[in-house]
């Protein structure tokens, strides 16, 4: 799992942002890091005090975001698969940075939201994000993601639970304006929602930057949970 100015857009323009509103009130707004509001709330599991709750102002919008050390646990996610475009990459747990997601500052591995729906939940949306590219514009694992296609299969395997999923859906959202609030969404059938930058752009002095959030959603297939 990037520079909106003439630097190169490598870690920016990969990071999506996505201000969460609340829930039912339908879609939500601009780019720059993985953004989301977190209200605390009565403690039962770690993720429950995720609630979508008011719009918040974009960060990291002109500049390069870097997750601290401190909220990424390198490979504690398990390993995420895409056969088809021959995707293997670790899946780093990564926490909130404020209001910020916070993802893998290495474009090879991939970020695991830990307030969201585990491999193993049979409801909810699990959100995974890395970034497209890197500084100097290498490729990242994500970099082919746009090429999915639906009924492509996905693997996530962690804690020792492997959970395929179908593709069912691939979005294009401007990164001025964001993503749906659904890709959080904490009820429902269990889906994944990986999300990435696409559309790079190059500006006049030689920097790039990506217009837009892609956001491959692929459902839980039915009785694929392995222990």
């Amino acid at each position: 799992m990037i520079r909106m100015l003439t630097l190169a857009a490598g870690l920016l323009a990969a990071v999506v942002l996505v201000v969460i509103l609340r829930p039912g009130t339908g879609a939500v707004v601009g780019p720059g890091a993985l953004l989301v509001s977190a209200r605390p709330a009565a403690r039962v599991a770690d993720r429950d005090q995720f609630r979508p709750a008011a719009n918040v102002r974009p960060r990291y919008l002109h500049s390069n975001y870097r997750a601290p050390s401190r909220l990424v646990v390198p490979g504690a996610g398990g390993t995420l698969r895409i056969p088809s475009l021959g995707v293997a990459a670790p899946v780093d747990v990564v926490g909130l940075d404020g209001t910020t997601m916070a993802i893998p500052n290495n474009p090879h591995r991939v970020g695991w939201l830990k307030t969201t729906a585990t491999s193993g939940d049979l409801v909810g949306a699990s959100v995974l994000s890395g970034h497209v590219s890197d500084e100097r514009d290498v490729p990242g694992t994500l970099a082919r993601l746009g090429g999915l296609r639906r009924g492509a299969a996905i693997v996530w395997v962690a804690h020792g639970i492997e959970r395929r999923f179908v593709v069912t859906a691939i979005a294009r959202y401007p990164r001025s304006q964001g993503v749906p609030a659904s890709v959080f969404r904490t009820d429902g059938a269990h889906v994944l929602n990986l999300v990435t930058c696409a559309d790079r752009v190059t500006t006049p002095g030689g920097g790039f930057h990506y217009r837009s959030n892609l956001v491959v959603t692929a459902r839980a297939r039915p009785h694929s949970l392995r222990r």
